[in-house]
């Protein structure tokens, strides 16, 4: 069992909707970035110069699969010419500083759908030639929350075999509901290709933290199952809204996430990860 001393939850404050906060030897942190404007959360190259990150995901790519066109939006980051090309700068520079890049598709409010094993591979195709080539993301974030549920472990398939045929290392992460089986990552998961898996403990009365009278079955009862459930060995994180902005039900009292308001997870965390979403 790891000691409560050393069980630290960062809380930063971001207007970004989403932040993941990661407890590792030494501490580390992954965060969402891109859904707000340069003047109110930064660019993304001031972010990796805190030091603070080791994973910064850019959301989100909004449109894929069914013959749509890829859309990704991230506000003025890359809305012309000149912000695009500071943008593909600021992805080197975090890179130089061992920041992993990865490009969160999907979101709350995007289009999207796969509607074969063929349109799969031609998504992971467009990903692979337009972002991981030709942007340089590290990897893909699948944050998925409507939609289809079909064919994503095709995609996750194709975009890993691309990185293996190309000498490339393919990240891939997924952020399923806290509720187990995820509705749209299930099969996905059972892929084995996702390197990161980080679990919403919120939004869902059935696994959520309940502040209002210190209920923490449900969400100890969920980490359980996606603790046994998920291979070992592989990154798991723990998700904790701590800001209104990113929960949908009032369950977002930031009292949880102090060292003292964690022990009803130390017993099953050991070696894995403790997160926070903002």
């Amino acid at each position: 069992m790891a000691p409560l001393a050393k069980l630290v939850v960062a809380c930063l404050i971001l207007s970004l909707a989403l932040i993941q906060v990661s407890w590792v030897a030494g501490g580390s942190i992954a965060t969402y970035w891109g859904q707000d404007t340069n003047d109110t959360e930064g660019r993304l190259e001031e972010l990796c110069n805190t030091g603070h990150y080791s994973h910064i995901n850019v959301a989100f790519l909004t449109h894929f699969g069914d013959g749509r066109d890829l859309e990704f939006s991230i506000f003025d980051h890359c809305n012309n010419q000149v912000s695009c090309i500071r943008f593909g700068r600021d992805i080197k520079t975090c890179q130089s500083k061992q920041v992993k890049i990865l490009l969160s598709i999907e979101g709350p409010y995007g289009t999207y759908s796969l509607n074969s094993v063929d349109d799969a591979q031609k998504v992971a195709k467009l990903l692979w030639d337009s972002y991981l080539i030709g942007v340089g993301f590290d990897g893909i974030d699948f944050h998925i929350e409507n939609g289809s549920a079909l064919y994503y472990e095709n995609l996750t398939n194709y975009l890993k075999d691309y990185g293996k045929k190309n000498n490339k290392e393919v990240i891939l992460s997924a952020s399923p509901s806290g509720l187990y089986p995820d509705a749209y990552l299930e099969k996905a998961m059972y892929s084995g290709h996702f390197d990161i898996v980080w679990i919403q403990l919120f939004n869902s009365t059935s696994c959520q933290y309940d502040s209002a009278n210190q209920n923490d079955y449900l969400p100890v009862a969920s980490w359980e199952e996606w603790n046994m459930l998920l291979a070992t060995g592989r990154p798991l994180f723990l998700g904790i809204p701590a800001s209104e902005y990113i929960s949908r039900s009032e369950q977002t009292d930031m009292d949880p996430l102090s060292p003292f308001g964690v022990p009803f997870f130390v017993p099953s965390i050991k070696s894995r990860h403790v997160s926070s979403k903002m």
